[in-house]
């Protein structure tokens, strides 16, 4: 083996040990930089030349590529873990501001004020003609109707609120896939150039993958060229290089004005679209919330908080009402009943945020109708009927007001503890597959401290090379003088 042979091997055992260091050193610089997935160069001998002494002469060492720790089945997992804890998240955080509104128990909560209310005619049924206790039930009214009211607005308002979130997260998804359409070209690109399989571009992919993650279930399929393709519940979104839009779409039933959200992929040839049903992560629990949880029109019989605010307040203001349409006021006299309402609207469906008292009887207590008969300002006939709707089976649903409102809670409670428990579980699956995925991919002081050593002594004996057939090379020439 010739020195220039020796000072070709000693360059390139240089460069390969120089690359290892900064390979290391690299590691070490993003050990705290999310996505960082470390690497490990991969050397190879390169390809031996002409015989010497009948033996063929190595030349030396290459890096072959660079090996990173990163495992589609970890990613998966922790993707899939992401996407449903941030759904009970938001969960957590929308049953929390359902609470909030409904502001049960309490004194000023509907279960309580329904009953006082209610009690209050029983009270009636023994002086129906004491005007202090009519006002004080006038009274009762309003406020129980203002908390119909306030409460229907609160949900409504948290409804809207979802669908405002629900178009960011639209916002956040068409930028993340648009990013991620991106990488894939430029990862497909660099491989040429570099030789490599551009781990830095895919560790940036891979973050905002697990972002998109949060907003959407999503699958991830990969090619030949190391591009990913994205599906979301089977719907492709992402192919290699080419990302789709995604559009929020509000459709509103022509009969009921119920109003539902619908998710939409822009198909290629921008004229079509496909319908999107993502099933856990951010997007599909707003879609949730909007479309049934919140909707008072909600017609599919799944449970929703408005529908049966709504139903609840109905099913009083028309028990009510169609019991004092017959009676008589203190101050009647005409044979024929003034058929009075108690709430409004006095006819169709009375919704929590509609319900009010009447101006029938709003400013005027004797005028509420308690006496099945004329000029009888003692007869309690119609007040003992409404004070027994307190206890009628028949009130909604097979329940009395009490039954049917704590069911309502019930229901509510149990979604609630289900929200707060999904989120404890899934948070503490997110975070063990975190900590195994880091342990896995992440950077490991210790580990990389030896390799740099490792690589060090390496280029030091390198170096010597260089030195040694340097010196070589020196007296050959100078031998030849």
């Amino acid at each position: 083996m010739s020195s220039f042979s020796s000072l070709e091997i000693g360059k390139r055992a240089l460069l390969a040990q120089q690359f290892g260091i900064n390979v290391t050193n690299n590691n070490i610089a993003n050990v705290n930089t999310p996505n960082y997935s470390r690497r490990t160069p991969t050397f190879v001998e390169t390809d031996p030349t002409g015989k010497t002494l009948g033996q063929y002469s190595g030349t030396g060492v290459t890096v072959g590529d660079l090996t990173n720790y990163r495992q589609e089945l970890l990613d998966k997992e922790l993707r899939t873990a992401t996407s449903q804890n941030k759904g009970y998240e938001i969960d957590q955080n929308i049953y929390q501001q359902i609470d909030a509104v409904l502001a049960e128990p309490s004194d000023n909560g509907l279960n309580e004020l329904t009953t006082k209310f209610l009690s209050t005619f029983n009270q009636l049924a023994l002086t129906p003609d004491d005007v202090a206790l009519r006002q004080s039930l006038l009274e009762q009214a309003n406020t129980l109707t203002a908390q119909f009211n306030s409460t229907a607005n609160g949900l409504a308002q948290i409804r809207e609120d979802s669908k405002q979130s629900l178009s960011q997260v639209v916002d956040q998804a068409n930028s993340l896939i648009q990013d991620i359409a991106s990488l894939n070209t430029s990862i497909v690109n660099s491989k040429p150039n570099t030789n490599s399989d551009a781990q830095t571009l895919i560790d940036q992919r891979e973050g905002k993958i697990e972002q998109l993650s949060q907003l959407f279930g999503i699958n991830v399929t990969y090619n030949q060229d190391n591009t990913a393709n994205i599906f979301i519940n089977g719907t492709n979104i992402i192919t290699g290089s080419v990302g789709s839009q995604i559009k929020m779409n509000e459709t509103i039933n022509n009969v009921t004005g119920e109003k539902t959200l619908q998710l939409l992929k822009a198909n290629t040839d921008n004229q079509s679209t496909t319908l999107l049903n993502p099933d856990v992560g951010q997007a599909a629990n707003y879609l949730k919330y909007y479309n049934v949880l919140l909707d008072d029109k909600e017609s599919s019989g799944s449970f929703s908080v408005a529908k049966n605010l709504d139903d609840f307040a109905n099913a009083l203001a028309q028990s009510i009402n169609s019991k004092v349409i017959t009676g008589y006021g203190l101050d009647d006299t005409q044979s024929t009943p003034p058929g009075r309402n108690f709430f409004d609207p006095s006819a169709g469906f009375i919704s929590a945020s509609q319900i009010k008292v009447s101006a029938d009887i709003a400013n005027n207590p004797k005028a509420i109708p308690l006496s099945s008969r004329p000029n009888e300002p003692g007869n309690n006939d119609i007040a003992l009927q409404l004070g027994r709707i307190a206890q009628d089976q028949s009130f909604l649903n097979g329940q009395t007001p009490t039954e049917y409102y704590a069911n309502f809670l019930g229901k509510l409670s149990y979604a609630t503890s289900e929200a707060i428990n999904g989120y404890n579980t899934t948070n503490l699956v997110q975070q063990q597959l975190q900590t195994q995925r880091d342990s896995t991919i992440g950077v490991n002081l210790d580990e990389e401290a030896i390799s740099l050593i490792k690589y060090q002594k390496a280029f030091e004996a390198a170096s010597r090379i260089v030195n040694t057939s340097n010196e070589l090379l020196t007296t050959i020439v100078n031998l030849g003088k």
